[in-house]
């Protein structure tokens, strides 16, 4: 009789046990794509255009700057731009504010059992993408990305954010680390960006950033945004 009680038990146990491993599963799932979901995107926007003044270790430029309606920019009057952390600063600006969903509909998101959490929120591992990530989320913002490949990893790590009256948000203050294959620290760096709502959207005032490697280079950068205007569709 005790036999089949305990038989009886192990057999409801099982799925329970399953049951609950798929809530977690599922929880960072949700966790990550509803911190996704909350970010300011720029999908449907209508394009602006601005005066814009590029800042690169002590040489400044003024030109203009039109951003369509897909993201396509165009730059007029600025050498700068060419620099690659000039390049990068656009990028962060305005290539990252359109969703591709591509690779968040292949991926599948976990838990880290391994990691105790911290201020930043619980670490998520994220597999199936274009590339190996990590992300920690705490009150429904993504407050650090991690991504790996075989020459190296960097690490985002936002400390504040901007929100807009909807409650939707972008990183304002963050820091960007880079690490080699072996695990050194290569570069590091620290962005301010400032956005102002213009209409429906919210669009990019100022991006500062202060980049240095491990040979001791240090760059400064500055991208400051004027005239905004949104085009018509």
């Amino acid at each position: 009789m005790i036999g089949r009680i305990s038989c009886l038990l192990l057999f409801f146990a099982a799925p329970l046990a399953a049951a609950e491993s798929t809530a977690v599963e599922t929880s960072a799932a949700h966790m990550l794509a509803d911190a996704r979901d909350s970010r300011i995107i720029w999908n449907g926007i209508p394009g602006f255009t601005a005066d814009l003044v590029v800042s690169l270790d002590g040489k400044t430029e003024q030109g203009e700057i039109d951003v369509a309606a897909d993201g396509e920019t165009k730059i007029t009057g600025i050498s700068l731009t060419e620099d690659r952390v000039v390049g990068r600063a656009l990028d962060s600006l305005i290539a990252h504010r359109f969703r591709d969903e591509t690779n968040e509909l292949t991926e599948e998101a976990t838990f880290d059992p391994k990691d105790p959490g911290t201020a930043l929120g619980k670490l998520i591992s994220q597999s199936g993408g274009a590339m190996a990530s990590q992300s920690r989320v705490k009150d429904g913002v993504i407050h650090e990305v991690i991504r790996r490949s075989p020459s190296g990893s960097f690490t985002i790590t936002v400390v504040s954010v901007y929100r807009n009256p909807a409650g939707k948000y972008l990183p304002q203050v963050f820091t960007i680390s880079n690490w080699d294959a072996d695990g050194n620290l290569t570069a590091s760096g620290t962005v301010e960006n400032r956005w102002k709502r213009i209409g429906d959207w919210d669009l990019p005032v100022s991006h500062t950033a202060i980049r240095t490697s491990d040979s001791g280079e240090r760059k400064v950068v500055r991208v400051e945004f004027h005239n905004l205007q949104l085009k018509t569709k």
